[in-house]
C-alpha cells in the first residue's frame, strides 16, 4: 500500500504548481526529504519541473516521465489557481499529505 502526497509550490499571486508523488508520502519520509534537500525555491522548482513522481528518497527521485517514459501530458505539473482547487486536486489523486513550499519553507498538511 502506498502513501500518496501532493508536492506544490505557491507562486505569490499566481496560484500553485504541483506534482503527485505515489510512495512514502508521509511526513517522516517525503516531508523530511523535502525539508532537508529542497530548502530553496530553485531546488523546489527543479523538483516540480520533473512532473509526477514515483518516489522522493534522500537524494534519489524517480519521475514517471523521465525514468519510466510515461506521457508528459499526463505527468506534467498541474496548475491550481487557489488553495481550494489545490485541495480538490489532492483529494482527486487520493493524497494523504500535501506539501507546499511557500515563504522559503515547506508547510505540511495531513489530509487523512
Amino acid at each position: 500500500m502506498s502513501t500518496r502526497c501532493l508536492i506544490a509550490i505557491h507562486n505569490k499571486g499566481q496560484g500553485y504548481q504541483s506534482v503527485y508523488c505515489h510512495f512514502d508520502g508521509y511526513d517522516s519520509a517525503v516531508g523530511a526529504v523535502l525539508r532537508q534537500n529542497y530548502k530553496t525555491l530553485s531546488s523546489a522548482e527543479a523538483l516540480i519541473a520533473l512532473g509526477d513522481l514515483s518516489y522522493v528518497r534522500d537524494d534519489k527521485v524517480c519521475a514517471y516521465h523521465r525514468d519510466h517514459g510515461d506521457s508528459w501530458h499526463q505527468t506534467q505539473p498541474k496548475f491550481s489557481s487557489s488553495e481550494r482547487t489545490l485541495l480538490r486536486l489532492s483529494e482527486d489523486c487520493g493524497a494523504d499529505y500535501l506539501y507546499v513550499f511557500t515563504h522559503e519553507h515547506w508547510e505540511t498538511q495531513c489530509l487523512m
